[in-house]
């Protein structure tokens, strides 16, 4: 008898959540912070930037908090790609900060080293679109 294996392309049904949830968070709350902060900027686009990343690295370190609590009661975990996910797309200061803060994963250096260059990365980024924003 053969069994077939579950293409790993779609989340299982009980992940989703744990990526879909902070997502709308980040968008839908950068969005309401930049409306916020539009007084106070010159630039909306900038407003929007600085407004993504607040809220960005706030989910992050929001993520590797409740990680770090379902690592203590040993229930279902957030998968490290989620985490990376999350510093990827903005939030690589906030997981830095919360991997110190709550010493979780501190000991892969392999994972806190992929951090630091999306950090890097992320930092360089944001200096050419201000550049490119006061120009």
């Amino acid at each position: 008898m053969s069994h077939k294996h579950k293409s790993n392309n779609k989340l299982p049904p009980s992940n989703r959540p744990i990526l879909v949830i902070p997502l709308v968070v980040v968008f839908l709350g950068a969005s309401t912070l930049t409306y916020g902060l539009l007084p106070y900027f010159d630039n909306d686009l900038f407003a929007f930037i600085v407004s993504y990343l607040i809220v960005s690295n706030a989910v992050a370190f929001v993520m590797y908090g409740v990680d770090k609590q379902l690592a203590r009661s040993e229930n279902r975990r957030v998968p490290e790609k989620y985490l990376l996910f999350f510093g990827l797309i903005g939030g690589s200061l906030g997981s830095i900060i919360a991997i110190n803060q709550f010493r979780h994963k501190t000991k892969k250096a392999s994972y806190t080293g992929k951090l630091g260059l999306i950090l890097i990365a992320q930092t360089l980024l944001v200096l050419l679109l201000l550049y490119l924003i006061s120009r």
